[in-house]
Formats: structure tokens, sequence, C-alpha cells
């Protein structure tokens, strides 16, 4: 089978790696040359495919302007206290508008770290998994 010449293994000595082993979502290499090679492999982004990015970008958007002006008006509207009822129906809105704002700031976050990472993200896939700001948008998403 054939082998392809890469720069140095996880142990740290020159490696040859034979293709099955590549593109194999096995890091083998320290320098991720054997998963994270455009000419070989088919590169990892946060979001693939252009219309998932549009989609993501056009639904996070409308989301937190929509639910932000929901929940401006349901707090600055003075006619909450007229009835037990309505009280109950608008803190329900107030609770869903919430939710809807968060998952449209979490859309948000995830297409501007793949607006920023790109095709590297391949290369910094670790860093971000394990970055604060990923476990605070874990966090989000459970709203």
């Amino acid at each position: 089978s054939q082998t392809f010449p890469l720069t140095e293994s996880v142990s740290g000595s020159p490696q040859y790696i034979k293709r099955g082993q590549m593109c194999n979502q096995v890091y083998d290499c320290a320098d991720y040359t054997d998963e994270c090679n455009p000419e070989l492999c088919e590169l990892e982004e946060v979001i693939n495919g252009a219309i998932l990015k549009a989609c993501t970008f056009l639904l996070g958007s409308i989301s937190v302007l929509v639910n932000a002006y929901m929940v401006t008006s349901i707090i600055r509207d003075k006619k909450i206290f007229k009835s037990r009822s309505q009280l109950m129906n608008l803190s329900m809105v107030l609770l869903i508008a919430l939710g809807d704002f968060s998952v449209g700031t979490y859309l948000i976050n995830i297409f501007s770290i793949d607006q920023y990472l790109g095709t590297g993200f391949c290369r910094s896939k670790y860093e971000w998994l394990t970055s604060a700001h990923c476990e605070a948008l874990g966090v989000i998403s459970t709203f």
C-alpha cells in the first residue's frame, strides 16, 4: 500500500503513514498533517455547507432581534398586573422569548466561530472544544 511522509509523530520521531491511516479522524501526527492536509482530506469546518451557514446566520439574527423586542415590550408593559391570567400568559411568553433569544445567541456565536476558524478548525479543534467559550455555549444550548 502507498505511504506518505509526514513531519513527526505524536511520539516525536519522523513517521510514514499508510493511506488508510490518513483522514480517518485519528490524529497520528503531532502537527495534524495526517488529518488536516487539504491535498488529501476534506477539511472540517464548524458548519459545513454554504446553505447551512446562511440559515444559521439568518435564523440566529432573526431570533435575537425578534425576541429582544418581545422581552423589552413585555417588561415595559404596565398592564401585566391587570389580571392573574394575563400575568401568567405574559410570563409564559416571556420565558419562551428568553429561551428563543438564547438559541439565537448560540447560533450567532457558532456562526462567528465558523467564520473565524474556517478550515483552520481542523488544526484547532481540540483547543476550541476544551475552551471556556465552547463550554459557555454548551450551557446556553441547554435552555
